[in-house]
This record gives C-alpha cells, structure tokens and sequence, in this order.
C-alpha cells in the first residue's frame, strides 16, 4: 500500500510539472484528475477533470469521469447539467424491435437468479439468456434448471478457463447470435446485482431511441440497503426492493467505483467489459425523460 501510495505522489508530482511547464495540456489535466478520485481527493479531482475539458480536443473520457466525480461528491444537480438534455415522453413511431436480456454466471450464491427473472420479465424483454460457464458446480446448475420452469430462459455455454474477459463478451455476443440478434436487436447487459428501472416502458424508450438514433443508453448505478442500513442475506420472498428499500451510493461514495452503465445497446454496438462505456468512447445519450430516471 506505501509503494503504491508513493507511486500515486510521484505522478502527481510528474503531471503538475508538466502544467507547470504546459497548462493547455489536457491530457495531463486528466492523468492527474483520475489519480486524484482514486484516492478520493474530490475536489482537486473535480478541478483536474474541469481543466481537462478547457481545452483542444475537449477528450469525453475526461466529461464522463467529472459526471462521476460531482456524483460521487454529491453534486447529482450539477452533473446531470453535463448530460445531453433528452426530449420529454411523448408519442413515438411503434419499434418492433427485440429486447434481450443476458447475464453470466460462474459460481458463487445464484439467490438473486429468481428475483432477476422476475425482474426482467415484468420489464418486458423478449429473451432472457444466461450464460453459463463451465465450472459451474451442478448444484447451481440444478437451481438454473429449477428457474428455467418456471421463466421462459435460454442458456449457453461460457468458458472460464485460459481466456479473458474480452472473450468473454464476445462468448455473450455468440450466445445473442445464436439466439437470433441482429442489428435491430437491442440488449440489456446485466449483472445479476442489477435491476434497470427506467422512466418509461422498454417500447416507449426504444421506440424514442431509434426516432433519434441513439444506438446505446446510459443510466447510473445505484445500491440498495435494508431499512436499517445492513445487507442481510437475500431471501426468497418479498421483492428485493421491499428487502432493500433505502437507495444509496455505496459504490460512488464507499468504494470509489464507476457509477456509469450501459444499460441497452444495439446489438451491433460495441461495449467494453463491463458495460460501463462503449469501446469508441463516445458518450450514450438517454432517449427521453431525465438522466436520473435511468436507474441500474
């Protein structure tokens, strides 16, 4: 922890002296605002991240990490200043357009696999997916089965084994093809923690996405906890929002993490691992309502 600490102030000390030397150079801006929200010094992260986007080529990697910054440091007003403004609702050309919702699993508690499903399906996706890798134990692969009577899903299979995280997006991807996506399709790219909620049905965001063509939508990620702030083990019964009622920002606030996901893309856009940004750094707009109505 000293070594990488040390490591952090030698490279604040690098880039300073570049602006020192260079102010409009933006890059540096940036490197010295990401290693300042790592170590959560907000406001002279924030400050880095505005510097950054003052000059030439105005670099949206450095807009998106200011968005989560002012999150993070509870400015929600302010960031949300920084989205692309979306229409109100209102009535759109039909879409028929297919929504597919996919999810991987390796081992480890599937106790969120029912309260997922039910999720998903009041949501209205027309295929659920789940992949699943090899070493999953049968005693998991039983509780999927289990699931599968009662909710209309498909599985694939998935390899852990000597391969890494890109190829495990492109297994999804084949997994998505051989269940019918094509350019049209949109989909949903899930963890199994993750419950999107949005302003309106998927048909009216759709619907709104393709009349403007936005080919990818952004939402922000938020934690949930019991009513008295602990995290019980999930159970079977009531839904998980009326386990976990209080919505908060543990991961933003606690654990420092990215709060941006990509909550549906074409199926022909390209999503890093992960699914928090798209692999040519350009920025997913939201399709109507407000940016804050876009929930994971």
């Amino acid at each position: 922890a000293y070594g990488k600490r040390k490591e952090e102030e030698n490279a604040i000390k690098h880039y300073e002296g570049a602006i020192s030397i260079r102010e409009n150079y933006p890059d540096a801006h940036y490197n010295l605002g990401v290693i300042r929200l790592a170590r959560g010094e907000m406001a002279p992260a924030i400050a880095a991240f505005r510097s950054a986007l003052k000059f030439p080529p105005h670099d949206e990697r450095a807009r998106h990490e200011l968005v989560d910054a002012l999150i993070i440091d509870g400015c929600f007003g302010e960031a949300m200043t920084l989205e692309i403004p979306a229409p109100a609702i209102c009535d759109w050309p039909k879409t028929d357009a297919k929504v597919f919702a996919v999810c991987s699993i390796r081992n480890g508690s599937v106790d969120l696999l029912p309260h997922w499903l039910a999720h998903y399906s009041k949501l209205g996706v027309d295929r659920i997916l789940i992949g699943v890798f090899e070493d999953v134990s049968a005693d998991i692969r039983a509780q999927i089965e289990e699931c599968a009577k009662k909710w209309p899903l498909t599985t694939f299979s998935q390899r852990w084994a000597g391969t890494t995280e890109s190829s495990h997006e492109e297994q999804r991807r084949q997994g998505c093809r051989e269940a019918g996506a094509d350019e049209k399709t949109w989909i949903v790219h899930a963890d199994l923690d993750e419950f999107p909620q949005f302003p309106a049905s998927l048909a009216e965001i759709i619907a709104a996405a393709e009349a403007q063509n936005i080919r990818a939508i952004c939402g922000w990620l938020l934690d949930r906890v019991a009513a008295d702030g602990s995290l019980p083990p999930v159970r079977s019964a009531p839904t998980l929002f009326e386990q976990f009622p209080t919505p908060c920002r543990l991961t933003a606030r606690i654990l420092r993490g990215g709060i941006r996901k990509i909550m549906l893309a074409r199926f022909g856009v390209d999503v890093v691992s992960g699914h928090h940004f798209l692999r040519d750094g350009s920025t997913p707009r939201i399709p109507l309502g407000r940016p804050e109505q876009y929930v994971v």
